[in-house]
């Protein structure tokens, strides 16, 4: 895959095989087995790169769920398979190889399943492990575009271009008194993120000064993880976006850290990029004791970012899991705009 020489015309519902190894600069990325996606959004852009949103398929039937669509036809993949919809994450273009076919169906909205076998939640986060090549893709194009993290006036043209939207909209605020514009609902109900870290507990091992060697890096990889999160405690999110960016499989090993990361991104200015972030996160959404925070914080950067009907399904999403935590904003969906 050679960056900015990629020519692939995809569209929603269809089904696409994807490479078992794929180049990006210096890295490589190898798959464990065949993969298969569902697009189920148009192409959007990341700097240079261009991406899609897919949902991965999985010809494991007996571990299907309620939010899982079950396709029982063999037609177009030869046999019966699941399209994980609670798996959906960007992939480059570059990375999908060749058309399967399309869907000729249209999918229901998945179910929500509140709990889960064992059996369920071992086979999920295989899943989450077999695909992250395909996010891998994505994030390494995050971090290779360098554009999105020098640009210091970016945070300040947001905010003038957000003034101009707001007299080039008038009109639609006629319609919609009582709703804050996008600017005004972030400031009032954006409020950050606080984490207390203790390495030890996650089998980091006292090393060198201070530091941890955590499982699954090197010291100077570990080094840079709690580098990232001590500047996260001091305000310097420039800081915690150079010292995370770079860190392979961090969503995988440490989530939590990487939910870090994604915030960091959106304090910076970067709301597109953070809901990308954050949107790879989703899958672990049952496993994290953080869910709420990242469904009340990923609904903030899709509003930031113009997508208010899925900062409201989002919110609704949030409100059903824990009713609890939209006590403290009780008026959060009365001033949510429509559009």
């Amino acid at each position: 895959m050679e960056k900015d020489k990629v020519n692939i015309e995809v569209a929603v519902n269809e089904i696409w095989k994807c490479r078992n190894s794929y180049k990006y600069g210096a890295d490589e990325f190898q798959a464990d087995s065949d993969t298969y996606v569902l697009i189920v959004a148009d192409p959007d852009y990341l700097g240079s790169d261009t991406f899609v949103r897919v949902q991965p398929i999985s010809f494991n039937i007996d571990y299907r769920c309620a939010d899982d669509y079950f396709i029982e036809t063999e037609s177009i993949l030869g046999e019966a398979f699941i399209i994980e919809s609670w798996n959906e994450q960007p992939v480059l273009l570059g990375v999908l190889e060749g058309k399967i076919g399309e869907l000729s169906i249209s999918l229901p909205k998945p179910k929500v399943q509140n709990s889960f076998t064992k059996e369920q939640l071992r086979f999920r986060e295989s899943e989450i492990k077999r695909t992250a090549y395909l996010r891998q893709s994505v994030l390494t194009s995050m971090a290779v575009n360098e554009i999105y993290f020098e640009r210091k006036t970016r945070i300040r043209t947001i905010r003038n271009l957000s003034i101009a939207a707001s007299f080039i909209g008038l009109g639609m605020f006629v319609w919609q008194p009582q709703r804050l514009s996008s600017e005004a609902f972030a400031d009032k109900y954006y409020s950050g993120y606080t984490a207390e870290f203790d390495f030890s507990k996650s089998g980091g091992v006292l090393s060198r000064g201070s530091y941890y060697l955590l499982p699954n890096y090197d010291l100077q990889t570990s080094k840079a993880i709690q580098d990232g999160i001590a500047a996260y405690e001091d305000g310097r999110y420039k800081d915690v976006v150079d010292n995370l960016r770079v860190i392979q499989a961090l969503e995988e090993y440490y989530p939590e850290v990487f939910f870090i990361y994604a915030t960091s991104l959106y304090n910076l200015g970067y709301a597109k990029e953070a809901v990308i972030a954050y949107e790879i996160l989703m899958p672990k959404l049952n496993t994290i004791n953080f869910s709420s925070d990242l469904l009340f914080q990923l609904s903030i950067a899709y509003v930031n970012t113009g997508k208010n009907i899925k900062a409201r399904r989002t919110l609704k999403a949030l409100e059903s899991n824990d009713s609890e935590y939209l006590e403290s904003y009780p008026e959060i969906l009365k001033d949510l705009r429509l559009y």
